[in-house]
């Protein structure tokens, strides 16, 4: 709920950013529920429809259309097709439907034909550049579409005063702008980047075939077994002097993978460096315990699974497991007796 409304924040922000007209009349032409993401209502999806039958952003009629195919096809200038800064092929193909496109170099080829032709520009990643001279050669320029939503690159009050208007696209770029609005916060919130270079500056990993040389070579030893007998207690006191006295122990398996006696017996004489727990036993601890009073441990009340997505695909399989076994059927996850 709190990141569907931050979102819908954030999305109502640009839009109002990229359309002041809206922030100044207070209207918001998206439709949202809460708790969902936000749906574009009917009505504004047929109003903004584009490919045949269409243009403008409205439906053409059948007359509309046949008048238009019998007329030239505005021309329309882009930088190029394709390549490095070129317009993408499946954008060319839409705005060949309603334009005839020239490229830059067919405009400087031929500038006495084309300039005559060439009733709008559209600005794609910033290109073609509009500068004075441009719009000096272009008489019959009515228009400039800008795909994005800023328009920094464009001097707008030189273009106005040829008598040129310029467009944007904040609608078609809000829910992806929120979406990068949120996922930037969330990273910065984590401190995601800074974890990411710090696992960058691993040189590498190998494998210990005795679990002697691995407690005694590694500066983070992570539990992630189950617990059966022979998992019962795997890291002792033995197990702990041989770590070193730098290493962290972290356990996200099960609390009895650790004799937790011998574990508050190397954290009080510093045999290890710290441990990290998720999971202990009891659950949860006396508060009395001796681990809770040890200031190099950190304890979490086993919340590794502990999200919403993990909660809701447990209970999907969980379900389809006793449906399979309801209605004799294979059994996706079955677990069999030792």
């Amino acid at each position: 709920m709190l990141r569907s409304k931050a979102f819908n924040l954030l999305k109502s922000i640009h839009l109002m950013a990229g359309q002041p007209n809206l922030a100044y009349k207070g209207i918001h032409p998206v439709t949202a529920s809460h708790g969902h993401r936000p749906h574009r209502s009917v009505a504004y999806r047929q109003r903004y429809k584009t490919g045949a039958g269409s243009a403008g952003g409205r439906t053409l009629s059948a007359p509309q259309t046949k008048a238009m195919s019998e007329q030239e096809l505005p021309g329309l200038l882009i930088l190029d097709i394709g390549g490095t800064y070129g317009v993408q092929e499946n954008i060319v193909a839409l705005l060949k439907k309603h334009f005839c496109l020239i490229t830059m170099k067919e405009f400087i080829e031929n500038k006495k034909e084309m300039s005559k032709k060439i009733q709008s520009v559209f600005v794609f990643e910033c290109r073609p550049t509009v500068d004075q001279e441009l719009l000096e050669s272009l008489p019959n320029l009515k228009v400039i579409g800008n795909s994005g939503v800023g328009v920094d690159h464009l001097n707008l009050k030189m273009i106005s005063n040829f008598g040129v208007k310029v467009t944007n696209t904040p609608h078609a770029v809000a829910d992806s702008t929120a979406d990068i609005g949120m996922a930037l916060m969330l990273a910065s919130a984590r401190r995601l980047v800074e974890e990411e270079r710090r696992r960058n500056m691993a040189v590498g990993a190998h494998y210990c075939e005795k679990m002697e040389d691995l407690l005694q070579q590694s500066d983070f030893v992570m539990l992630v077994v189950n617990l059966t007998p022979e998992t019962h207690k795997m890291i002792g006191k033995k197990e702990l002097g041989l770590m070193k006295p730098t290493a962290t122990l972290i356990n996200i398996g099960r609390g009895a993978l650790i004799d937790q006696d011998a574990l508050v017996e190397a954290l009080q004489n510093n045999i290890i460096r710290a441990a990290a727990l998720d999971v202990t036993y009891p659950e949860p601890l006396p508060r009395d315990h001796p681990l809770l009073k040890l200031n190099n441990i950190i304890i979490t009340p086993h919340i590794g699974t502990a999200t919403v997505q993990a909660v809701q695909m447990m209970a999907e399989e969980a379900i389809a497991n006793m449906l399979a076994v309801l209605n004799g059927q294979p059994i996706p996850s079955e677990v069999f007796p030792k």
